[in-house]
Formats: C-alpha cells, sequence, structure tokens
C-alpha cells in the first residue's frame, strides 16, 4: 500500500497544478487579417513584471498558459503602432483577447528613398 501512496499523490498534484491554470490567447490583426510574427508580452498587471514572450503564429495566433490573475498583453511589430489590452481578468476559464495593431502613421519601408524633396 505505501508504494501506490506515492504515485497517486503525484497524480493527484499534477491534476491540481492543470486544473488551476487558464489560457489567455488571441489573434494579433491588421484591419481584420491575422498579423503573424507579432511579439506579444504577457505583463502581470499588479506588478508591471513580464511574465513572458512569443511571436503570433502564421494565423496571428497567441497562446499563454497562465494562473488566474489580472494580465495586460501588448504586441508589436515593425512598421505599426504598439497595441495594448490592458487589465484582462482571468478566472478558471479561458480567456480569448484579439489585438488590433494599426501601421504607422510614417514608417518607413524598404523601398522608401531616401531624398527629403521627393524629387528624382
Amino acid at each position: 500500500m505505501p508504494r501506490l501512496f506515492f504515485p497517486v499523490i503525484a497524480v493527484m498534484l499534477l491534476w491540481l497544478d492543470v486544473s488551476m491554470a487558464a489560457g489567455l490567447s488571441g489573434k494579433v490583426m491588421d484591419e481584420g487579417e491575422p498579423l503573424p510574427m507579432a511579439e506579444v508580452l504577457l505583463i502581470d498587471a499588479d506588478s508591471n513584471v513580464l511574465l513572458g514572450s512569443l511571436f503570433s503564429d502564421a494565423d496571428g495566433k497567441f497562446y499563454f498558459s497562465v494562473a488566474g490573475g489580472r494580465y495586460h498583453l501588448n504586441a508589436a511589430r515593425e512598421g505599426y503602432a504598439d497595441g495594448w489590452m490592458r487589465d484582462i481578468e482571468v478566472g478558471k476559464a479561458d480567456v480569448v483577447q484579439d489585438i488590433e495593431l494599426l501601421p504607422e502613421a510614417f514608417a518607413e519601408s524598404e523601398e522608401t528613398s531616401t531624398d527629403t524633396d521627393g524629387c528624382d
């Protein structure tokens, strides 16, 4: 009986740890279209500590496994203004939060000339 006790306790602790986690997911988008390779930061809203970062996939999707609490999300990609979603409350259920990025007003592209007067 004692040999069985440890594995049962270990399985119960793993189940408890998994059951306390929720998912914080969503999509990074530009005018409703998926935006791949945007960096998404997960920040604890109470302490402002960075908890994790990742890049959105080819479909603009991201996913963090989190404990219950309040979080901020920041999404960034070159050529776009940063997008923020603040004070996201996560409980026991998964939360889906999409982030819309807007192009920067004067973002330079690789094709932009260095001429300042616009003349050829």
